[in-house]
């Protein structure tokens, strides 16, 4: 049985594929997409930037590369976003790098909020079932779908690589994914989803680029916009400033104190509705997870703060994981 764990997110399109019974190979693309007249030329000659020429309806796209080689294009960023064509065409670059007609199983997730609506996730369900013409004459089916709440994902990831898989199992986990447009956190009781403890939050790594931008730009005086900061905070955590480089990372970790703070303090009063309060563990997932550790420590005190390996990938592991049985 042929499997793909599906991560397409704002910033970064994040897979793990192959058969069920071997390891599978995991990749990463940025999640730019847009139709081929809104993408730099040298994209479209090149490919250095891990482009993939897709068709999207009757237009073409192309789709996995960085924001900042889009120009007037408006990208998506909306409750809608898994049904717009910008989605479609990443849905499209993920059955093309699998090589594979048929695709038995698709496992992918939606931020906490959309995955507890049942017609929200039903709606997914029948959009990703099927046959997809991926380019011009190329089509791939997919057998059958399972959609999850994202942090679930990275849950499942970390109980299959922890050494003491048991204490795990045993604990109540509070997962958080910091993501592009939302923070999605859910907490897990002995194995068991707590809705009522799970919730997202728009205090995301936009909000935190913003702010890192911010900062930058009173320092140097020198304006970034959104995409070229994400495309540093994906890659190397540099940014040009008039001859020099400058380290992003400096201005994420002062950024960071806030914004991270406001979300566990979101996290924090959602959680006192529940039954169980706390948690045992706090596991951190996603490409922003190391600026939300001290306000995690901090404002949930004695909890355990834990990241898997590559947590960027984590999500789409697990996915794959749950697509097994």
């Amino acid at each position: 049985m042929f499997i793909l764990g599906m991560d397409i997110g704002y910033s970064n399109l994040k897979l793990a594929f192959g058969e069920a019974g071997h390891k599978p190979e995991t990749i990463l693309f940025p999640a730019g997409a847009a139709p081929e007249d809104y993408v730099s030329k040298s994209i479209l000659a090149s490919h250095s930037k891990g482009g993939f020429e897709v068709k999207v309806g009757n237009e073409n796209y192309i789709a996995g590369i960085d924001q900042s080689s889009i120009d007037g294009w408006t990208r998506v960023l909306s409750k809608e976003y898994p049904f717009s064509d910008d989605y479609k065409a990443l849905l499209h670059a993920a059955l093309m790098v699998t090589e594979k007609s048929e695709i038995d199983m698709l496992v992918t997730g939606l931020p906490v909020e959309q995955a507890i609506n049942e017609e929200f996730k039903a709606k997914l369900v029948n959009h990703l079932t099927g046959q997809h013409e991926i380019s011009e004459g190329r089509f791939v089916t997919v057998k059958r779908v399972k959609v999850i709440p994202q942090p679930v994902g990275a849950f499942i990831d970390y109980l299959m690589t922890v050494d003491d898989p048991r204490v795990v199992q045993a604990s109540r986990v509070l997962v958080i994914d910091p993501g592009f447009f939302s923070v999605d956190w859910c907490a897990i009781d002995k194995g068991n989803f707590d809705k009522s403890s799970s919730d997202s939050s728009q205090d995301a790594m936009s909000v935190l680029l913003e702010e890192a931008g911010r900062l930058l730009t009173a320092d140097t005086g020198r304006p970034f916009d959104l995409a070229t900061l994400e495309d540093a905070a994906r890659g190397d955590r540099m940014v040009p400033v008039f001859g020099e480089m400058k380290d992003l990372n400096l201005y994420l970790d002062l950024a960071a104190g806030n914004v991270s703070e406001n979300v566990m303090k979101a996290v924090r009063q959602k959680m006192r509705r529940s039954k169980i309060q706390g948690a045992d563990f706090i596991l951190l997932a996603g490409g922003g997870a190391e600026h939300y550790k001290d306000a995690a420590a901090k404002i949930m005190e004695g909890s355990k703060v834990v990241t898997g390996e590559e947590p960027v990938l984590a999500n789409a592991r697990g996915f794959f994981q749950l697509g097994k049985g």
